[in-house]
């Protein structure tokens, strides 16, 4: 009798899941029914049992970049049995961009031991994370990059020649209806937002703005203070409560689990015809393209949202803010820059 070879993914997929689960599952039953002899048989179980979470992972990951994310998550679900490090605290059930419910899987995979799974809106096509997450932990990755920045002079120059470009973008489009109007001259009050170690707040106000940071960062906000002269506190209710001509988000917007809110604090703090400047990552750029599945885009916990160009203008028009101009960031490769008005 002759057997006929099997040669279908969806069967071999189907005959390694069902291995790689016998033997977990098998591996769990023997910790389980000795727990007195855990430590003895702790080596002998360990070697098949990692092989066994190995086969597991390339199997999941090999689902994954097949587009058949059900079954990978699926299988994910089976390697872990509890979330670890990250708090889970509700699902993201709406887009953050138009409020939208309905969404599909856009990504899954394995994250420092916790299985994370990216859903993209139907209406919009804005990305975000299916869970939300402690917003502490988000800030915490932030924190941790900012950290591992030496700031040194000729990065300090890096940062000036980037700020004269997009400042000159700026001043092209004016900076709003009211600031030619007050006492001592014109200074334009630009607010810059997740200003980091403060190169973009020193390069505005080395061209003439009235610059003023937020930035959660402890290092890198005192640097900024003492080393740049620049004003910069941790949060937007600690600064003067003054209308603001230019409002800049060049880093973290991805990362805040109510952008919309964000933006509406914003224009309630911007004087009308004001301007934003925003850089954000977008899904859409041909660097992420290019990237696909492997894109560290996904795996950063520093992101929880993530847009296409037509989902975050939609989200700036409904906040009140007109875009008016967009163009690549020459400094972060996948980001764009946009301009926007206080409509």
């Amino acid at each position: 009798m002759h057997t006929k070879a099997v040669d279908s993914p969806e069967v071999i997929n189907q005959g390694v899941i069902l291995l790689a689960r016998t033997l977990v599952e098998t591996t769990q039953k023997i910790m389980i029914d000795h727990p007195n002899e855990v430590q003895r048989l702790a080596q002998q179980v360990y070697e098949p049992h990692a092989k066994c979470m190995d086969v597991a992972g390339v199997l999941a990951d090999s689902l994954a970049r097949q587009g058949d994310y059900a079954a990978a998550s699926e299988f994910f679900q089976e390697m872990v049995s509890a979330e670890d490090g990250f708090e889970l605290t509700a699902v993201n059930t709406r887009c953050p961009a138009c409020g939208d419910s309905e969404h599909e899987v856009c990504w899954v995979g394995m994250v420092e031991g916790q299985i994370r799974t990216w859903v993209r809106c139907e209406q919009c096509r804005t990305a975000r994370d299916l869970h939300v997450r402690c917003q502490d932990r988000v800030e915490a990755a932030r924190r941790q990059r900012l950290s591992n920045i030496q700031m040194s002079e000729t990065m300090l120059q890096q940062h000036l020649v980037a700020g004269d470009r997009l400042i000159e973008k700026i001043r092209e489009e004016g900076y709003g209806s009211h600031w030619l109007n007050r006492p001592g001259g014109p200074k334009a009050l630009m607010l810059e937002i997740g200003s980091g170690w403060g190169g973009f707040l020193s390069a505005a106000a080395w061209r003439g703005f009235e610059a003023q940071g937020v930035e959660s960062t402890h290092d890198s906000a005192q640097w900024a203070r003492d080393r740049l002269g620049v004003l910069v506190c941790s949060d937007l209710e600690s600064l003067p409560e003054s209308a603001c001509d230019v409002v800049v988000i060049r880093d973290g917007f991805t990362g805040v689990r109510s952008p919309g809110q964000l933006l509406s604090r914003i224009v309630n703090r911007m004087v009308p015809e004001g301007l934003l400047a925003i850089s954000v990552p977008v899904r859409d750029s041909p660097v992420h393209r290019a990237m696909g599945y492997d894109d560290p885009i996904w795996t950063s916990f520093e992101h929880i949202t993530l847009f296409d160009q037509s989902g975050l203008s939609l989200l700036l028009l409904r906040s009140g803010l007109q875009p008016i101009k967009a163009w690549h960031n020459e400094m972060r490769p996948g980001e764009i820059i946009v301009l926007s008005r206080n409509s």
